[in-house]
C-alpha cells in the first residue's frame, strides 16, 4: 500500500526544518563571551528564532543582552533578548522606534562589550531609519508603491 503523499511531504518539510534550523546554523560558530556584555541584534522574518537559538547556545551566565526585531506573529519567546514585532513589508512606526533604539544601545557599547549581529530575510523593512531629510511616511509610500508596481524584492534593497 502506497503511503499517504501529503503525510510524505509534510514529514520531509518537517525534517528539512530541523536542518535549517537557526540552532544548526550556530552550532560550532558561538563567538568567545567578552569581558563585558554581548549585545545581540537580531533582524528579520527569523529574528527571534535566531535569537532564542543564541541564547540556548550562549555558555552559562554571561551578559547577554539585546532585540530581536521579527515580523508580526513571527515571535517565539527568548529569555535575555527583548523581542518585538514590527511590519513588513512596508515598515512601521515600530520598527522606526525600534531602530532608534539600537542606535542608541550600539552607542553605548564600549571596548570590552561584544556585538552580534543575526540577519535574515525582511531586515532592511523592519529596521528602517531614513536619513533625517527623508520623512518616514515618504520611505512607507515608495515601499507600498514599489511593491503595488510589482519590483522584485532584489530591486527594491
Amino acid at each position: 500500500m502506497i503511503d499517504d503523499p501529503t503525510q510524505i511531504l509534510r514529514d520531509s518539510f518537517d525534517r528539512l526544518l530541523t536542518f535549517a534550523g537557526a540552532d544548526r546554523a550556530l552550532e560550532g560558530s558561538m563567538p568567545t563571551p567578552p569581558k563585558g556584555r554581548t549585545y545581540v541584534l537580531a533582524i528579520g522574518k527569523a529574528a527571534a528564532s535566531m535569537a532564542q537559538a543564541f541564547e540556548e547556545q550562549w555558555p552559562g551566565d554571561m551578559a547577554l543582552e539585546g532585540i530581536a526585531l521579527t515580523r508580526y506573529g513571527h515571535a517565539v519567546a527568548c529569555q535575555r533578548i527583548e523581542v518585538v514585532e514590527a511590519s513588513h513589508p512596508v515598515p512601521d512606526h515600530v520598527g522606526q522606534e525600534t531602530a532608534t533604539r539600537v542606535v542608541k544601545d550600539i552607542k553605548n557599547l564600549v571596548d570590552q562589550d561584544l556585538p552580534v549581529c543575526l540577519i535574515s530575510g525582511g531586515g532592511s523593512a523592519l529596521l528602517s531609519l531614513p536619513v533625517d531629510a527623508v520623512p518616514f511616511a515618504d520611505k512607507q509610500n515608495l515601499n507600498s508603491q514599489l511593491l503595488a508596481g510589482g519590483v522584485p524584492i532584489d530591486q527594491m534593497n
